[in-house]
């Protein structure tokens, strides 16, 4: 048994560094996440190299949940980090309970990445899609409240 155990430990790590890995293949970095203003403010462009590399590998831990979403085009993600995208639910919204998907009126669905609940009473709600200062999308509906998402589809 004990033996049985130390394999899917084994095989749950290999799995998570993989995933990690992979994700940090494609991660942009910070530096070109944030703008010059945003840089500066933080003290982001007074880090080492290795201080950024540092910083780069744990914003990639933290967002593993989001990898598909930063293969999204260039310009997007500049939109959406910029303003954000002002769309609406469709049909009738009670709020989020752990993994609700959001079905949007541009077309686009997004999927819930945090953990909480929301009751609520709405129908097709004005919503924003932004990203946060780790890069991570969130979705905050108008007057309401807000929680991190993915997105699954185009």
């Amino acid at each position: 048994m004990k033996l049985k155990t130390q394999w899917s430990l084994t095989i749950l790590s290999l799995i998570f560094f993989t995933s990690i890995s992979l994700a940090s293949r494609d991660f942009p970095g910070i530096e070109k996440l944030m703008t010059e203003e945003e840089q500066s403010i933080s003290g982001v462009n007074s880090l080492s190299g290795e201080q950024l590399q540092a910083l780069n590998q744990w914003l990639i831990r933290y967002t593993a949940n989001d990898a598909p979403t930063l293969q999204i085009e260039n310009s997007e993600v500049k939109q959406v980090a910029k303003q954000g995208i002002t769309t609406r639910i469709l049909g009738e919204f009670s709020g989020w309970t752990g993994k609700t998907v959001f079905a949007l009126e541009n077309g686009q669905i997004w999927q819930q990445r945090r953990r909480g609940r929301w009751k609520t009473s709405l129908v097709n709600p004005e919503v924003v899609l932004s990203r946060n200062f780790t890069g991570a999308y969130e979705l905050s509906v108008v007057g309401g409240k807000t929680t991190g998402v993915k997105r699954i589809s185009p």
